[in-house]
């Protein structure tokens, strides 16, 4: 008896939330204008948005490397080997900045010519 009486509260309350949930009428979506065809300029743009970002995912990850070699140097506790790598990490990650913003010059200059 528990149970149907539990079974029929249960289908009258979903009788009553189902036009409750479904109430509100959806909204068109906004017509978006569609450009046809395309220029050098645009590409250029998208070059630089995407270049933008991989310059910045690279120097972060030297920056994480500079540190990582900071920490190993410190924890080198005067053994000369582990000291030898932590300066090599350093040192590799120092030359990663220097390659990463002239990649990011390199790659400016070119655009800037492209776009002009």
């Amino acid at each position: 008896m528990k149970e149907k009486i539990a079974a029929t509260a249960s289908a009258i309350t979903y009788a009553v939330t189902a036009g409750i949930t479904y109430a509100q009428t959806p909204t068109p979506a906004p017509d978006i204008p569609v450009k046809q065809g395309g220029s050098l300029g645009d590409i250029v743009d998208f070059i630089r948005i995407v270049g933008g970002w991989l310059v910045f995912a690279a120097g972060a990850l030297a920056v994480v490397f500079l540190v990582i070699g900071g920490i190993q140097y410190m924890a080198s506790a005067g053994n000369a080997e582990k000291a030898a790598a932590a300066k090599k990490t350093i040192i590799y990650s120092l030359i990663g900045v220097a390659v990463i913003a002239l990649s990011y010059f390199l790659v400016s200059v070119v655009l800037d010519l492209l776009n002009a």
